[in-house]
């Protein structure tokens, strides 16, 4: 397995996390062999990148026959707040936009959900609407970054519950009607 990342801040942080492999560049910026690559993980990078569809074209190019795709991005435009600027996002997903570029990329959509539904209501609430509202101001990197970030306990477990039934549901590859990111698999066609 290799980690094909651009930035150097995701590198250490993978570096960090004890994962080998790594490639700082992009995927554009590497030679790989057409064909060659047997799966593709793009986890919360697709909305990162301005034009998506040239850069899943570019993943389908060096995707061996039939190797897979797995997706993350965020969904709904109706949660774009400054989090979504401060993180260098482009847009946010439905699923159906999300199967739409995909398949315009050449892939077969094996598999695409909603998930995170227990977030909608407090991101709605807490960044979207409060940013449109003027309530929230961007607050830099370092709050940002404590609040996706936690020491576990009660929180944990309380999401560990809320998280239970999506997992079980995408373990069963039966879809759940919303949620504040999309999850999708695609193998090349």
């Amino acid at each position: 397995m290799t980690l094909v990342e651009p930035g150097i801040k995701g590198c250490i942080n993978a570096k960090n996390r004890n994962l080998n492999n790594i490639i700082c560049a992009s995927l554009q910026d590497i030679d790989f062999q057409n064909g060659l690559v047997g799966a593709i993980g793009a986890f919360d990078v697709v909305e990162h990148i301005e034009d998506d569809l040239s850069f899943l074209k570019s993943c389908h190019q060096v995707l061996a026959d039939e190797g897979k795709l797995f997706i993350t991005v965020p969904a709904f435009e109706a949660l774009w707040s400054h989090e979504d600027v401060h993180a260098g996002h482009y847009r946010r997903y439905t699923v159906q936009s999300l199967e739409k570029v995909v398949k315009e990329a050449g892939f077969q959509i094996e598999y695409c959900t909603y998930f995170f539904a227990a977030l909608v209501p407090p991101i709605y609430v807490f960044r979207s609407l409060a940013s449109k509202l003027g309530l929230r101001r961007d607050k830099g990197p370092t709050l940002i970054h404590r609040e996706h970030v936690t020491d576990g306990g009660i929180q944990v477990k309380i999401l560990e519950s809320l998280l239970a039934p999506e997992i079980c549901n995408i373990e069963r590859s039966k879809t759940i009607k919303f949620g504040s990111s999309c999850l999708l698999a695609a193998k090349k066609a």
